[in-house]
């Protein structure tokens, strides 16, 4: 598959299939993920065409289109943070046992997040796991330091960062461990 477009509507535009490997002589269907970079000046696109390599049964397709809209001229990449609750108690009762760190990436895969946990001196106790792919993602943190050992209660710094090739988004949120 080939993109064409104008630069003056985008810049830049990046195109994958899945899968990449299929069995012969089996019906598979395919994504066709298709990103376009678009800049300030840059007017977008009205009309998305599709041209295939040859004749294609009506019924063998099946198109979706969705769009993400982010907000022009914005450098944010995280959007709808959220992180619950405020105060974590690890104390066995099915109750505010674990922190919930959840936040939508734009503009790039989530696979560039990085989620610190920082006690108040700026020593960091914990990185988290999880949340890869694009768009919604989420991490849960079990008041544990990396070595997997409860920390002790207080005051803490969630650091929730993405990394793009147009820079860093950082955002920091306190939180509390009580037992």
């Amino acid at each position: 598959m080939s993109v064409e477009f104008d630069d003056a509507l985008v810049r830049a535009a990046l195109g994958s299939v899945v899968p990449r490997l299929v069995t012969a002589n089996v019906d598979t269907g395919f994504v066709y993920t298709l990103v376009l970079r678009s800049g300030p000046r840059n007017s977008g696109f009205d009309v998305l065409r599709l041209v295939g390599p040859g004749p294609v049964a009506a019924e063998d397709v099946f198109v979706e289109i969705g769009f993400r809209s982010d907000l022009p001229g914005s450098n944010s990449l995280i959007r709808e943070l959220s992180i619950h609750p405020g105060v974590v108690t690890p104390n066995g009762d099915g109750v505010n046992e674990q922190l919930e760190v959840e936040f939508v990436v734009l503009k790039v895969d989530s696979d560039n997040a990085s989620i610190r946990i920082f006690d108040l001196t700026g020593r960091q106790v914990a990185e988290l796991q999880g949340g890869t792919g694009s768009g919604a993602v989420s991490f849960a943190w079990p008041a544990t330091d990396d070595q997997g050992q409860r920390v002790p209660p207080g005051l803490y710094l969630t650091s929730v960062e993405i990394r793009s090739q147009s820079g860093i988004d950082r955002v920091v949120r306190p939180i509390a461990v009580a037992y």
